[in-house]
Protein backbone atom coordinates (compact mmCIF):
# COMPACT_ATOMS: atom_id res chain seq x y z
CA UNK A 1 0.00 0.00 0.00
CA UNK A 2 1.74 3.14 -1.31
CA UNK A 3 1.31 6.38 0.96
CA UNK A 4 -1.51 7.81 -0.89
CA UNK A 5 -3.88 4.74 -0.12
CA UNK A 6 -2.55 5.00 3.44
CA UNK A 7 -3.39 8.70 3.66
CA UNK A 8 -6.73 8.00 2.09
CA UNK A 9 -7.24 5.44 4.39
CA UNK A 10 -6.44 7.50 7.49
CA UNK A 11 -9.61 9.35 7.21
CA UNK A 12 -11.24 6.69 8.02
CA UNK A 13 -9.46 6.24 11.76
CA UNK A 14 -11.36 8.48 13.95
CA UNK A 15 -15.02 6.78 12.15
CA UNK A 16 -14.54 3.47 12.65
CA UNK A 17 -17.14 2.44 14.45
CA UNK A 18 -19.19 4.59 12.36
CA UNK A 19 -17.89 3.12 9.35
CA UNK A 20 -18.72 -0.36 10.77
CA UNK A 21 -22.04 0.09 11.75
CA UNK A 22 -22.83 1.69 8.32
CA UNK A 23 -21.54 -0.86 6.19
CA UNK A 24 -23.68 -3.72 8.73
CA UNK A 25 -26.65 -1.19 7.96
CA UNK A 26 -26.13 -1.47 4.31
CA UNK A 27 -25.44 -5.62 4.21
CA UNK A 28 -28.37 -6.16 6.03
CA UNK A 29 -30.56 -3.64 3.89
CA UNK A 30 -28.89 -5.72 0.97
CA UNK A 31 -30.02 -9.44 2.02
CA UNK A 32 -33.04 -8.18 3.47
CA UNK A 33 -33.92 -7.10 -0.47
CA UNK A 34 -32.93 -9.91 -1.25
CA UNK A 35 -35.14 -12.39 1.43
CA UNK A 36 -38.12 -10.53 1.07
CA UNK A 37 -38.99 -11.85 -3.20
CA UNK A 38 -38.31 -14.87 -1.65
CA UNK A 39 -41.39 -14.76 1.40
CA UNK A 40 -43.20 -13.96 -1.53
CA UNK A 41 -42.40 -16.97 -3.49
CA UNK A 42 -42.56 -19.12 -0.60
CA UNK A 43 -46.57 -17.92 0.07
CA UNK A 44 -47.48 -18.58 -3.37
CA UNK A 45 -45.88 -21.87 -4.06
CA UNK A 46 -45.70 -23.56 -0.94
CA UNK A 47 -48.72 -22.33 0.90
CA UNK A 48 -51.10 -21.24 -1.34
CA UNK A 49 -50.29 -23.68 -4.03
CA UNK A 50 -49.80 -27.23 -1.15
CA UNK A 51 -52.81 -27.11 0.14
CA UNK A 52 -51.34 -26.72 3.45
CA UNK A 53 -53.95 -26.84 6.64
CA UNK A 54 -54.22 -24.02 8.26
CA UNK A 55 -52.81 -21.89 5.17
CA UNK A 56 -54.10 -18.62 6.39
CA UNK A 57 -52.96 -18.71 9.52
CA UNK A 58 -49.32 -19.45 8.16
CA UNK A 59 -50.29 -16.74 5.59
CA UNK A 60 -50.23 -14.32 8.17
CA UNK A 61 -47.20 -15.61 10.26
CA UNK A 62 -45.06 -14.78 6.84
CA UNK A 63 -47.04 -11.56 6.54
CA UNK A 64 -45.69 -10.39 10.17
CA UNK A 65 -42.19 -11.55 8.79
CA UNK A 66 -42.04 -9.47 6.30
CA UNK A 67 -43.29 -6.50 8.04
CA UNK A 68 -40.65 -6.94 10.64
CA UNK A 69 -38.12 -7.32 7.69
CA UNK A 70 -39.92 -4.10 6.45
CA UNK A 71 -39.71 -2.24 9.50
CA UNK A 72 -35.56 -3.70 9.99
CA UNK A 73 -35.31 -2.19 6.28
CA UNK A 74 -36.72 1.27 6.96
CA UNK A 75 -34.66 1.73 10.06
CA UNK A 76 -30.97 0.42 8.57
CA UNK A 77 -32.07 2.30 5.76
CA UNK A 78 -32.26 5.62 7.96
CA UNK A 79 -29.26 4.73 9.50
CA UNK A 80 -27.47 4.96 6.37
CA UNK A 81 -28.99 7.54 4.97
CA UNK A 82 -28.48 9.84 8.30
CA UNK A 83 -25.41 8.76 9.78
CA UNK A 84 -23.52 7.51 6.47
CA UNK A 85 -24.11 11.60 5.72
CA UNK A 86 -22.90 12.47 8.64
CA UNK A 87 -19.92 10.49 8.63
CA UNK A 88 -18.78 11.96 4.97
CA UNK A 89 -19.88 15.42 6.36
CA UNK A 90 -17.58 14.94 9.35
CA UNK A 91 -14.39 13.62 7.11
CA UNK A 92 -15.55 16.80 4.92
CA UNK A 93 -14.80 18.76 8.04
CA UNK A 94 -11.34 17.18 8.57
CA UNK A 95 -9.92 17.88 5.03
CA UNK A 96 -10.85 21.02 5.01
CA UNK A 97 -8.92 21.77 8.82
CA UNK A 98 -6.19 20.29 7.15
CA UNK A 99 -5.90 21.79 4.06
CA UNK A 100 -6.54 25.21 5.39
CA UNK A 101 -3.64 24.77 8.17
CA UNK A 102 -1.56 23.79 4.76
CA UNK A 103 -2.24 26.94 3.31
CA UNK A 104 -1.39 28.92 6.12
CA UNK A 105 2.45 27.23 6.27
CA UNK A 106 2.86 28.35 2.45
CA UNK A 107 4.66 31.40 1.39
CA UNK A 108 3.81 34.75 0.16
CA UNK A 109 5.19 33.67 -3.03
CA UNK A 110 2.52 30.67 -3.71
CA UNK A 111 -0.09 33.09 -3.57
CA UNK A 112 0.87 35.68 -6.22
CA UNK A 113 0.67 32.80 -8.79
CA UNK A 114 -1.84 30.91 -7.71
CA UNK A 115 -5.62 32.25 -8.61
CA UNK A 116 -8.04 32.83 -5.63
CA UNK A 117 -10.99 30.65 -7.08
CA UNK A 118 -8.55 27.41 -7.59
CA UNK A 119 -7.72 27.18 -3.85
CA UNK A 120 -11.25 27.83 -2.65
CA UNK A 121 -12.15 25.26 -5.06
CA UNK A 122 -9.88 22.89 -3.40
CA UNK A 123 -11.59 23.64 -0.56
CA UNK A 124 -14.55 22.97 -0.99
CA UNK A 125 -15.84 21.13 -3.70
CA UNK A 126 -12.74 19.19 -4.01
CA UNK A 127 -13.79 17.78 -0.64
CA UNK A 128 -17.12 17.59 -1.10
CA UNK A 129 -16.55 15.43 -3.48
CA UNK A 130 -14.28 13.55 -1.56
CA UNK A 131 -16.66 13.24 1.76
CA UNK A 132 -19.51 11.96 -0.62
CA UNK A 133 -16.97 9.45 -1.71
CA UNK A 134 -16.14 8.36 1.31
CA UNK A 135 -20.08 7.62 2.17
CA UNK A 136 -21.11 6.60 -0.65
CA UNK A 137 -17.97 3.99 -1.52
CA UNK A 138 -17.78 1.44 0.58
CA UNK A 139 -21.54 1.50 0.89
CA UNK A 140 -22.11 1.14 -2.95
CA UNK A 141 -19.56 -2.01 -3.01
CA UNK A 142 -21.48 -3.63 -0.43
CA UNK A 143 -24.66 -3.04 -1.75
CA UNK A 144 -23.46 -3.89 -4.99
CA UNK A 145 -21.82 -6.70 -5.03
CA UNK A 146 -24.44 -8.83 -2.63
CA UNK A 147 -27.20 -8.12 -4.75
CA UNK A 148 -25.21 -9.06 -8.12
CA UNK A 149 -23.91 -12.22 -6.86
CA UNK A 150 -27.16 -12.58 -4.13
CA UNK A 151 -29.75 -12.32 -7.71
CA UNK A 152 -27.23 -14.75 -9.44
CA UNK A 153 -27.55 -17.22 -6.87
CA UNK A 154 -31.22 -17.17 -6.17
CA UNK A 155 -32.20 -17.00 -9.86
CA UNK A 156 -29.34 -20.26 -10.44
CA UNK A 157 -31.58 -22.30 -8.09
CA UNK A 158 -34.69 -21.40 -9.59
CA UNK A 159 -34.11 -21.76 -13.33
CA UNK A 160 -30.44 -22.11 -14.86
CA UNK A 161 -30.90 -21.38 -18.27
CA UNK A 162 -33.07 -18.68 -17.62
CA UNK A 163 -30.56 -17.08 -15.76
CA UNK A 164 -27.87 -17.14 -18.02
CA UNK A 165 -29.76 -15.55 -21.24
CA UNK A 166 -31.04 -12.50 -18.56
CA UNK A 167 -26.93 -12.11 -17.85
CA UNK A 168 -25.61 -12.79 -21.18
CA UNK A 169 -26.92 -9.17 -21.88
CA UNK A 170 -25.13 -7.53 -19.06
CA UNK A 171 -21.53 -7.36 -20.92
CA UNK A 172 -23.27 -5.63 -23.46
CA UNK A 173 -25.02 -3.27 -21.25
CA UNK A 174 -21.98 -3.17 -19.84
CA UNK A 175 -19.46 -2.47 -23.05
CA UNK A 176 -22.68 0.27 -24.00
CA UNK A 177 -22.08 2.52 -20.51
CA UNK A 178 -18.52 2.36 -20.88
CA UNK A 179 -17.89 2.95 -24.79
CA UNK A 180 -21.03 4.99 -26.01
CA UNK A 181 -21.77 7.04 -22.92
CA UNK A 182 -22.41 10.55 -24.81
CA UNK A 183 -22.34 12.94 -21.46
CA UNK A 184 -19.02 11.63 -20.76
CA UNK A 185 -17.47 11.77 -24.28
CA UNK A 186 -18.95 15.70 -24.35
CA UNK A 187 -17.14 16.59 -21.68
CA UNK A 188 -14.17 15.09 -22.49
CA UNK A 189 -14.33 17.13 -25.36
CA UNK A 190 -15.55 20.77 -23.59
CA UNK A 191 -12.59 20.02 -20.96
CA UNK A 192 -9.93 19.65 -24.06
CA UNK A 193 -11.42 22.44 -25.53
CA UNK A 194 -10.92 25.12 -22.82
CA UNK A 195 -14.91 25.21 -22.94
CA UNK A 196 -15.18 23.56 -19.62
CA UNK A 197 -13.54 24.37 -16.27
CA UNK A 198 -13.80 22.53 -12.56
CA UNK A 199 -13.03 26.42 -11.57
CA UNK A 200 -16.02 28.60 -11.73
CA UNK A 201 -14.06 31.67 -11.09
CA UNK A 202 -11.57 31.19 -13.57
CA UNK A 203 -14.72 30.70 -15.97
CA UNK A 204 -16.31 33.39 -14.76
CA UNK A 205 -13.18 35.94 -15.03
CA UNK A 206 -12.10 34.36 -19.25
CA UNK A 207 -15.97 35.21 -19.73
CA UNK A 208 -16.13 38.52 -18.36
CA UNK A 209 -13.03 40.01 -20.00
CA UNK A 210 -14.59 40.50 -23.51
CA UNK A 211 -17.77 42.07 -21.64
CA UNK A 212 -15.81 44.57 -19.75
CA UNK A 213 -13.58 45.52 -22.71
CA UNK A 214 -17.13 46.33 -24.76
CA UNK A 215 -19.01 48.04 -21.73
CA UNK A 216 -15.52 50.31 -21.42
CA UNK A 217 -15.57 51.17 -24.82
CA UNK A 218 -19.08 51.93 -25.18
CA UNK A 219 -19.01 53.97 -22.24
CA UNK A 220 -15.74 56.11 -23.87
CA UNK A 221 -18.06 56.55 -26.91
CA UNK A 222 -20.65 58.01 -25.33
CA UNK A 223 -18.92 60.08 -23.33
CA UNK A 224 -17.23 61.58 -25.99
CA UNK A 225 -20.43 62.86 -27.60
CA UNK A 226 -22.01 63.76 -24.43
CA UNK A 227 -21.74 67.09 -23.82
CA UNK A 228 -19.67 68.11 -19.79
CA UNK A 229 -23.30 69.99 -18.97
CA UNK A 230 -25.26 66.66 -20.10
CA UNK A 231 -23.08 64.34 -18.58
CA UNK A 232 -23.51 65.69 -15.12
CA UNK A 233 -27.03 66.41 -15.35
CA UNK A 234 -26.83 62.67 -16.12
CA UNK A 235 -25.08 61.86 -13.09
CA UNK A 236 -27.43 64.14 -10.91
CA UNK A 237 -30.38 62.38 -12.06
CA UNK A 238 -31.74 59.69 -9.11
CA UNK A 239 -32.56 57.48 -12.39
CA UNK A 240 -28.70 57.29 -13.32
CA UNK A 241 -27.44 53.56 -14.14
CA UNK A 242 -23.91 53.29 -14.67
CA UNK A 243 -22.84 51.70 -17.71
CA UNK A 244 -20.33 48.87 -15.90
Amino acid sequence: MNSRSKKFLSYYKPYRGLLVADLVCAFAVSIITLILPLCARYITNNILEGNVPNALGQIYTMGVVMLALVVIYALCNTFVDYQGHMMGAMMERDMQGELFEHYQKLSFSFYDEQKTGQLMNRITNDTFALGELYHHGPEDIVLSCLKFFGTFIILMMINVSLTLIVFLFLPIMAIYAFYFNRTHKLKIHLRASGWYSRSPTKTLKKRSLPVKITALLRAEETAIKMKPTSITERLRSPNFLPLL
